[in-house]
Order: structure tokens, then sequence, then C-alpha cells
């Protein structure tokens, strides 16, 4: 109980800082938390090291330890921008945020089965549904419990004072409910997972994703948009919203979706790869030497 009390603390501090500072001291700020996270958290360090290296065996050593380097600091400026939530409005959002492919979303609304934006950990992924929800798009965002109940709700209010509507992974009838009245789900679900998944291959390995999305979308009929942010130059963003996948083919297979979204998805992370979080558990575990 001290510790989560701590915790909570430290973060409300932490917002309120962020809060008060201009723009150019908070991404300092938020690059010097990536900075510090990189060199001071050894474990993720070398999980994201080791990542890096399976996905891209032909890089250098220098080049993997640069993209993770920069990957920990995006890091750090995506939680600064989450943080400054609490004072960002639309106007703020429309000079910061551009997207593309919105008609790939209206079409898709006009369906009336609902659509799932099948998003990754990618960029400053937040900020999908915010920019949506803040365009006058209903949002529906598919979130884990964060195993501080306090940061947790401190977390989930930010959200919803952005118009964002907060679903716990653990409602899938819930989820089918909202699919059905055409509402739109926003689910990051790019990261592996030990429970019960769907093995696909993913940098040429196999990775077993979670069948959340990929179900929901062949068993209500919604359209499934693969959508990811990427941070520009001066931390500018850009939100891309893909082309549906393909699932009201009765020959489809759950296997079939999920191994088109994760295709994607690598894609996305090839062009951009000190925007992904390298530093969860992915594949299984290699031995990786002299990277640390």
């Amino acid at each position: 109980m001290i510790k989560s009390w701590t915790e909570y603390f430290l973060f409300l501090v932490a917002i309120n800082i962020i809060k008060i500072c201009p723009l150019s001291i908070s991404y300092f700020l938020g690059r010097l938390i990536g900075q510090l996270a990189y060199f001071f958290l050894p474990k993720y360090r070398k999980k994201a090291i080791e990542n890096l290296s399976l996905a891209f065996s032909d890089y250098s050593k220098k080049k993997i330890k640069l993209i993770a380097y920069r990957a920990f600091q995006n890091f750090g400026k995506s939680l600064i921008e989450f943080f400054r939530l609490a004072k960002t409005d639309k106007e703020n959002i429309q000079r910061q945020v551009t997207v593309e492919g919105l008609s790939y979303l209206k079409e898709a609304l006009e369906s009336k089965n609902g659509v799932i934006i099948f998003s990754a950990h990618l960029g400053n992924w937040e900020l999908i549904s915010l920019t949506l929800a803040l365009a006058g798009y209903s949002m529906n965002v598919v979130v884990k419990r964060q195993s501080n109940k306090y940061i947790d709700g401190m977390i989930n209010k930010i959200r919803k004072t952005k118009g964002v509507e907060v679903l716990i992974s653990q409602t899938p009838k819930k989820i089918g409910n909202l699919l059905q009245k055409g509402k739109i789900i926003v689910i990051a679900g790019d990261q592996s997972t030990s429970k019960k998944g769907v093995k696909v291959k993913f940098f040429h390995k196999f990775i077993t994703i979670p069948r959340g999305a990929a179900f929901l979308a062949l068993r209500y009929k919604a359209s499934l948009l693969p959508t990811f942010d990427i941070r520009e130059e001066n931390n500018q963003h850009r939100i891309i919203i893909n082309p549906p996948i393909a699932v009201n083919q009765k020959a489809i297979s759950l296997e079939e979706v999920i191994s088109c979204l994760m295709k994607k998805v690598e894609e996305y992370i090839k062009l951009y790869p000190d925007q992904w979080i390298w530093w969860y558990r992915q594949w299984e575990k290699e031995k990786i030497d002299n990277f640390n």
C-alpha cells in the first residue's frame, strides 16, 4: 500500500511539473527520462538490444545500440505528451497531428458493423484515439490494468477527459455489443502473449499474438483498419489509417488475419525502428553475446 501511494504521489508530481513547463523544456525532460532509463534500467536495455538483434540480424552492434537508445528517448517523449494531455485541446492537436486515410474510417463506419482500429506500440499510439475523439468520433480503447490501481485510475481519467471511453481487456462481451452498435474500438495488439494466442511469423521468427482483434472482426464482421502513429521532425505526429484487412471472405482464417496485421506492423517498424517499444519479451529467448 505504501509503495503504491508513493508511486502515485511521484506520478502526480511529475504530471504537474510537466503541465507548467514550456513545451521545449517538456521534450527535453522526456528525452532525459528516456536516456536515464536506457542507462539505469539494464534489464530493459538488454532486452531491447536482444530483440533488435533478432529482428535486424544484419545490423552492426553500433547501429543496434543507437536504435535502442533512440527508442528509449522517443518513449520518454511520448510519456511527456501523455502527461500534458490535461492541458491539450482540439486546436493544439490539430497543430501537432495530421491524419491520413480518414476516408477509410468514414467508409468503414457506413457499414454499421463497427470498426476495429488495430494499432501497435509505435510512435505515440495514445494519440490515435485522442485525436479521433477530439475530431468528433466516438472512441473506445481496450487497455490492460496497470499494477498500481491509483496510477491506473489517473491514466484512465486522463483518457476519459478527452472523450475516450476505456474498456478493460477482460470485457469481450461489452466490446462485441459496441461493435454491433457500429462503434469504433481501438486495440494495440502487437505485443506477444504467454496466454492463449496465435503463432505467426514476425521478422522471420514465430511470435504468439493475442487473438482478440482478429477474432472480434471475424465474429462481428467489423471493419479492421491497421492504424499507426509516426513521430515526425519537431515532434509533429502523423496518424496513418491503412485500407481494411479483408475479413468478410468465408475462407479466411483467424491465423491469416493476424498474420496480415503483423506483416503491416512489421512494415512500419522497419521504416521507424526507433519508435517501437523493444524492451518487452517478443520471441523465445535466444542468447545474444557481447551487446552489453
